[in-house]
Formats: structure tokens, C-alpha cells, sequence
């Protein structure tokens, strides 16, 4: 009798373990929000022409690359061993690539900003097939854009270039922002952070065409004289 109640005592506590809802939290990766389980942590790392790092449990690592150069998975495409997934994300357009053998190969999303040519792309690799399941509803169903359209968002920023004092002034944005500055042949020579009213120094660039880019999507080109 007493295994009895043991085993129904046992039944019942998992019953109400598994109906428990999973607690979840967002991250803000540029003009995107990704919602995570609560005890998966963003860790950023210092990136060459994007804005890189990975968002981490115990058992699962994704990594991401939000910038201009990010993996497209063309590569995917036409390859067996993948199922590649097109659709749209309200107006960005979107790519899934799944290994068919998740224990070899990537799990891996591109996000392109239907305004710019930057793009958000995030990747595991050789992960459980349960992990590559959970990792799927996640692109599919808990990205989405930031609350403020970012229409509306980028139409209020200004970009004001001072060529006699070497600088450029920004106002309109919201939050701190990730820039890049390429020259006419795309090479980045310039990166960092920028607040709203903040100012970068230009004196180290040489004249000459260059384009600006905030990790928002906001891009503007100017002339260095």
C-alpha cells in the first residue's frame, strides 16, 4: 500500500513539475528582441565589423552576429544534408537552415533588414535533436521587432557632419547604438558606441566617401573633405 501511494505521490509531483510554465525573458540585439528561458544569460564579445556574442545556458550555446557580413546561408541551400526554411518576419526576410543530423552540422538563422543591408544571424552546432526543436520554435515564434517601429524610429534620427571640426553629431536615437563606418570599397575603418547626442571623431579617416551605419538599420553615406 504504501509503494502505492509513493508511486501515485510520484505521479502527481511531476505532473505538476512538467505543467509549469517556463519563465522567459528577452534580449535586444539590435532592432530585435529574442525571447530566451530565464536562465540562459547574453554574453557579448568584442567583434571585427559587427556586433557579436552568444546567449548561454549549462546545456545549450547560441551564438550570434548582427552586422553587415553576416553568414547568409546560401551555402544551405542547396545542400542535402540541410532543410532550409524561407518566410518573412514582418517585413524583414528570413532564412532557417537545419542539419537533418542536428548532432552534426548547424541549427542557424538570417534575419535581413528589409531597410539596410544589415542582418541578424544565430547559430548552434551539433545539438540533441530536442535542442534543435526548441531552438526552431524560438526563431519561429519568439523574435520579433522592437516595440517602436523602426520606420518611424529611423526617420527621427539626424546625422549631422561638421567637416571643419572633424566630426559627426547623432540625435533621435533611443539608446546606445553600435555604429561602423566603411569606406567606398566596404572596408570598416572606424566602430564603437554612440549616445544620443553623441559625437565621433573623424580626424584619423582620410577624405574621401564613406557610409555610416548605426546596428539599428539607420545607414547614411557622406563625403570627408
Amino acid at each position: 500500500m504504501k509503494n502505492k501511494y509513493l508511486l501515485l505521490f510520484t505521479l502527481l509531483f511531476n505532473v505538476i513539475v512538467n505543467s509549469q510554465e517556463i519563465q522567459w525573458k528577452t534580449f535586444e540585439i539590435g532592432k530585435y528582441k529574442i525571447e530566451f528561458p530565464n536562465d540562459f544569460s547574453l554574453i557579448e564579445e568584442q567583434g571585427i565589423d559587427s556586433y557579436i556574442g552568444r546567449i548561454e545556458n549549462k546545456e545549450l550555446i547560441v551564438e550570434f552576429d548582427y552586422g553587415a557580413f553576416t553568414n547568409n546561408l546560401e551555402e544551405y541551400e542547396n545542400n542535402p544534408e540541410y532543410e532550409v526554411k524561407v518566410n518573412t518576419l514582418e517585413g524583414d526576410s528570413r532564412k532557417i537552415a537545419l542539419a537533418k543530423n542536428s548532432l552534426n552540422g548547424f541549427t542557424a538563422i538570417y534575419i535581413l533588414d528589409e531597410n539596410s543591408s544589415i542582418a541578424l544571424g544565430m547559430f548552434s552546432r551539433d545539438i540533441s535533436p530536442e535542442k534543435q526543436s526548441f531552438l526552431l520554435d524560438i526563431f519561429e515564434n519568439r523574435i520579433s521587432l522592437k516595440t517602436l517601429t523602426v520606420k518611424n524610429y529611423l526617420n527621427d534620427i539626424s546625422f549631422n557632419l561638421n567637416n571643419q571640426k572633424k566630426f559627426i553629431e547623432i540625435n533621435g536615437i533611443l539608446q546606445t547604438e553600435n555604429f561602423m563606418i566603411f569606406n567606398i570599397l566596404g572596408i570598416k575603418t572606424l566602430n564603437g558606441k554612440i549616445n544620443n547626442q553623441g559625437r565621433i571623431d573623424i580626424n584619423t579617416l582620410k577624405n574621401g566617401i564613406y557610409i555610416f551605419k548605426l546596428d539599428n538599420g539607420y545607414t547614411i553615406k557622406f563625403l570627408k573633405y
